[in-house]
C-alpha cells in the first residue's frame, strides 16, 4: 500500500495515509473476522476497482505521466476499449 501511497499521493496526503491512517485502519479491524467466501467477495470488487481506476490514471497525464498513454495511437485504443473494461469491471464489482 506505501508503493501506491509514493506514486500518487503528494507528501503531506502520503505522510497522513502511511503515518495515521494505516496504523488506526490496522487497529480497527484487527478483530474483525471475515469467512472465506466473503472475503473472495471483497477481493473481487477490489479487482474491478482497480481496474477502473488504473485505466482512468493511466489516461489522466499529471498523475501518472508515461508518454505512450499519451500518444494518439494509445488514446485511440483507450477510447474504443472504454466499455469493455467497465464491463469487465462492472462484473468483478456486480455493479448493475
Amino acid at each position: 500500500m506505501t508503493f501506491i501511497a509514493d506514486k500518487v499521493l503528494s507528501d503531506s496526503s502520503k505522510d497522513f495515509y502511511v503515518n495515521k491512517f494505516l496504523p488506526e485502519l490496522k487497529e480497527g479491524v484487527k478483530n474483525v473476522k471475515v469467512p472465506i467466501l466473503e472475503k473472495f467477495k471483497l477481493l473481487q470488487k477490489a479487482i474491478g476497482l482497480v481496474i477502473k481506476i488504473i485505466y482512468a490514471f493511466l489516461y489522466q497525464e499529471q498523475y501518472i505521466p508515461i508518454k505512450f498513454f499519451l500518444t494518439p495511437a494509445a488514446i485511440e485504443w483507450g477510447g474504443h476499449h472504454v466499455k469493455a473494461m467497465n464491463d469487465i469491471a462492472d462484473s468483478l464489482t456486480e455493479f448493475p
